[in-house]
Order: structure tokens, then sequence, then C-alpha cells
């Protein structure tokens, strides 16, 4: 005998769930084989309490940790680490399925509280023993060919996904793969039966070409009208919101777009402060746009220094490594969550490479854009790395306050000196030798600018 399973439509809120009951029937006739990609742990130990009896389950683990939250991917992982002779990985497995000895369930919903209670679903309950016998057979045959999943690999994947959602990057760690010997499958779609259209062909091109010039008037016009709003600000600055309103009186434009239209002229958001194009124009304090100045600018930057400095200080030119989330956030006050955005624009950028494994490293070839000579500590850093690595093509030191001077790296650098050749600064740093560090004119750097070279 076969059964549909499914929520009737016109069932009222809070009834028995059909799928949890023909679930249930089947746990509760001896041993039992489960095949699901995403599971509830709450849910598999309500099943596997109701049958007591051994079991036996196929997952594809990497999707089932990748789609659980922080909060619950560790329940998992731990009840997976302590049931591993139970549980093997089985690489793009899709079946949901509980098989027991007298009856099985085959059908659409995960085996999770959602999927159970709250999903439009649709399954089956099979009584038929041929059938039963068959899904058995199906289950011992992809079981001999899988394993369960290596602890060392998985627990990196695990801290990956961590990190990955904590800094809400959405990378790709497809590169990381776990063990599993089964045979993926890899079919093709039936051929498609075509019949004669009677409806003329759209033709999609003239339509993009309009959009296009339509979108593209609109952002010229936007980028016009932003521009003389942006001249009219006064030096105490103004909120986003009488920005839109100037704008708005101009042009109809979404609030959306006039925000990220205004973005590339702000030196210290973090969608925009690692971009090299960034024109810094204003610092964003306190909820008011503010013109720049160097002091103000240097202030603002001071955090995104710092967080760039540890960044570069902890990851290496070659050996692949985590980002430090803990200690960017502890040295820069950078919180995790907005640590995604520069993590973005730093790979972007082409400073940093992520690999197929979710590791990331510093880019060796990367050429230091003007603008990030504002990073006084993080150039310092870069430079200091290279020179460690023997590579003679380093960048030039941070300009400041417009001239040749800079400020020397406070961390490991003792002192500077004159060559006996004029205009040439040396710089110890560490224990290393005297080495030239850049060359700038004879005369006094300007007031107030820190790092000159004729300071004993």
């Amino acid at each position: 005998m076969t059964k549909l399973i499914y929520h009737v439509p016109t069932a009222a809120a809070g009834d028995v769930s059909p799928f949890d009951e023909a679930i249930l029937q089947v746990a509760q006739a001896g041993p039992l084989k489960v095949v699901s990609p995403y599971i509830g742990v709450g849910y598999l130990k309500r099943i596997l309490s109701a049958s007591q009896e051994d079991w036996h389950l196929l997952s594809d683990v990497k999707a089932w940790l990748a789609s659980l939250s922080v909060q619950a991917r560790p329940h998992a992982w731990a009840f997976i680490r302590a049931n591993l002779s139970r549980i093997h990985h089985c690489a793009a497995i899709h079946a949901k399925t509980v098989i027991g000895q007298r009856h099985a369930y085959v059908g659409s919903a995960n085996l999770t509280s959602t999927g159970v209670l709250a999903r439009t679903e649709m399954g089956v309950l099979l009584e038929d023993s041929a059938l039963v016998a068959e899904l058995h057979q199906w289950f011992d045959e992809i079981w001999s060919q899988t394993a369960p999943p290596i602890v060392d690999k998985t627990n990196e994947y695990v801290k990956q996904l961590d990190q990955n959602a904590l800094l809400c990057l959405g990378l790709s760690t497809t590169g990381m793969s776990l063990n599993s010997s089964n045979r993926i499958v890899r079919a093709r779609l039936a051929k498609e039966i075509t019949r004669p259209s009677t409806q003329p062909a759209l033709d999609l091109s003239q339509v993009a070409k309009e959009l296009v010039t339509v979108k593209t008037a609109e952002q010229q016009n936007l980028v016009k009208t932003l521009g003389t709003v942006i001249e009219g600000i006064p030096d105490s600055g103004a909120s986003f919101a009488a920005i839109f309103h100037s704008v708005q009186a101009t042009t109809k434009t979404a609030r959306r777009d006039v925000y990220l239209a205004l973005l590339p002229y702000c030196a210290n958001r973090v969608q925009t402060v690692f971009a090299a194009d960034t024109i810094n124009r204003f610092i964003y304090m306190d909820g008011v746009f503010v013109p720049s100045e160097r002091l103000l600018l240097e202030k603002a930057l001071a955090p995104f220094d710092a967080f760039l400095a540890v960044l570069i200080h902890h990851l290496d030119f070659e050996d692949e490594r985590l980002l430090p989330t803990a200690d960017l956030a502890k040295h820069s006050g950078v919180p995790p969550s907005k640590q995604g955005y520069l993590i973005r624009s730093l790979l972007q950028g082409g400073l940093l490479e992520q690999r197929e494994d979710g590791g990331f490293v510093l880019a060796e070839g990367y050429v230091w854009p003007t603008r990030f000579k504002l990073f006084v500590k993080a150039l310092a850093q870069w430079v200091a790395r290279r020179e460690r690595l023997g590579r003679p093509d380093a960048p030039p030191p941070a300009a400041c306050g417009g001239q040749q001077w800079h400020r020397p790296p406070r961390r490991g650098c003792r002192r500077i000196r004159r060559s006996p050749r004029a205009g040439v600064a040396r710089v110890r740093a560490g224990r290393g030798r005297w080495s030239r560090y850049r060359r700038a004119p004879p005369a006094r750097p300007p007031p107030g600018c820190r790092g000159n070279p004729n300071r004993r």
C-alpha cells in the first residue's frame, strides 16, 4: 500500500503534521536508515528516540553544515563527531527518506522542524515490501561507496564558515571539499518536445538599449546635481537627509541611489575607505558629512590604518592564512560586522587574494596606490614585510601634508639620521642594517608634521 503525505490546504493551524506521523511510524519498526542533506539535530534525535534501535545516516555534510547558523553549527558538528561510525558524507546527495524494516518514507521535506511543520511539501509512505527492499539495497550501495567525514578537514571547513558568516562576506568556499568517494550524479535533460510558436519573437536587444540609455542619463543627471549640492555644503557639514532633500529638489532619485553616489566622496566609510578612487572630500562624523581637513582626515583614518597594519602583519605573501578577526577588532576597533566590507574592498583592489581552500595571502605584485599612502602604519608594515623577504621594489613611504616627508613607523624604528650625502635619510628598523629609506629635500617639513629627519 502506498499513501500520499501532505498538509491538507484546509487544515487548521496547529494540526498534527502528517509528515511527522509518517516518519515516526517508520521509525518505530526496527533499525533506521536515514537520508537527508539538511537536518535539524533536534528533530533527528526525536526520530532516533522513537526508534530506540541502531541507525545510519547519509548526508552531504558540507551542505548540512553550510546551511546552519553560527549558533546551530557547533551543535551539529559535535553530534556528527560523536557519531562518526554511523554518519557517512555523500557529496551532492539530495534525497530525503527514512527507511525502516516494514515501511519507508520518501518525500521533499527536509528532516528539520521547519521542513516537517511549516512548509508545503509532498511525500509518500511506502508499505510495499518490494519497494522497501529496493530502498534498502539503494542505501547499502551508496553506504559502501562513502565514508565518515575527516575530522581535521571538516574542522577547518567549519572555522571558515564561521569566519565568513561573522564577516558577512559571502565568500566562496566551493574550493574546500570534504572526503567523498561516491559517484556524483551527472545526468542530462530529456529531449524537449517543441511546438511551433504562434507568438512573434520579442526583440530584447532594443529594449535593453533603451533601458541602458535611460539609466545612463539618470546617473549623469544625479552626478551633476550631487556635485552642485556638495559645493554648497557649509564647513559645519550636512546630514545625509539634508543632502538628499537638496538633490530631490532638482531630480527625483531614490534614496539608495543618492547614498551610493555620495559614498565615493567620503574618506572613512567602510564601503569606500579602501577604494583607490575614493575622493577625500568629506569625513563622516556623528551622522554628519563634514568637509575634510588634514587633522580630521588622519584621525578618521586611524582605525582603518591600524586594521590594515594588523592584517598585513598577520598574513603572508605565500602561505595562506585565515583572517585574524579577533585581533583586527581588538587593535583597530572595527567590529566583525563591518570587517566584511573592508576585506571585500581589499580583495577587489588586489591587495588580498583568496585561495581555493578559503585562506588569504598578500598579493606580491600589488602596487601601493597614492591614496593608500595615507595609511602610514600599514605602509610601514608593508615596507618591513617586503624588506624581510628581500624585495627591493618596496613602495615609497607616505607623504605628509602634501610634502615629501613621512611619519616613520613607531614600532621597531630606533632613530633616523642623515647620510653624508645631502637630502638622503636613512632609517634603522630593529636590528637591521642602515638602509636608504627615501630621498627628501633639504627643506624643513611643514609645521606640525612628525618624522623630521633633522631631529636626533
